[in-house]
């Protein structure tokens, strides 16, 4: 199985100002990619890394 997780940009104003300061990388992916079973294969894509967020998730499908 194909598996795509996906951190989504953040639409809150607080957020927005946070994430001029700082970009954490997502470690939840790390979690869960860690309990998925090694057949499978696993992507992940950070959209708060690219300016245009919806073309890069169509190009990931």
């Amino acid at each position: 199985m194909r598996i795509l997780l996906v951190k989504p940009q953040a639409h809150l104003q607080t957020v927005l100002g946070l994430q001029r300061f700082q970009c954490l990388e997502p470690l939840e992916f790390g979690y869960l990619a860690a309990a998925i079973p090694r057949e499978h294969e696993i992507r992940v894509l950070d959209l708060r890394l690219y300016r245009l967020a919806d073309s890069a998730f169509e190009r990931e499908l």
